[in-house]
């Protein structure tokens, strides 16, 4: 097994099974991390922390969108997307260009290191909420 593919098990299998949230509020400091928007900080209604370790690099966030559903521009580390239920994403760069991702439910997607904003385009109908886990690695943030 590579390592990678041992690492995105023990991040699926973590994700999983475990919930991490101290329930507590954050400065302005810590929602700024190294000088970028942290996504599960600024949108805590689609984003939530499920495992964090600094010390081997790995977070693992859920993101539930609502169709039509809008996450402000933020970044984040390369990582790996599992998409729980079907992903249709359109994301959109500060200079306005976008990318569209369209993941079938239980597929697996890389997805390098940017600067982004998010809209779930709700698949065929417009209107299909989605669920995903999204791994992101070299990550060397707190919980």
């Amino acid at each position: 097994m590579s390592r990678w593919t041992r690492l995105v098990s023990i991040g699926v299998t973590a994700a999983l099974s475990m919930t991490i949230g101290s329930g507590q509020r954050e400065t302005i400091a810590e929602i700024f991390d190294n000088n970028s928007v942290d996504v599960s900080k600024i949108a805590r209604g689609y984003y939530t922390v499920e495992m964090a370790n600094q010390f081997v690099h790995v977070r693992v966030m859920r993101a539930r969108l609502a169709a039509n559903a809008r996450v402000p521009t933020h970044h984040h580390n390369a990582g790996l997307i599992v998409a729980l239920t079907a992903v249709d994403l359109r994301l959109t760069r500060p200079d306005g260009q976008f990318r569209d991702l369209h993941i079938p439910a239980g597929e697996t997607r890389w997805i390098d290191g940017e600067i982004h904003s998010e809209r779930n385009l709700g698949g065929p109908s417009a209107t299909a909420p989605c669920e995903f886990l999204f791994i992101e690695t070299e990550y060397t943030g707190g919980l």
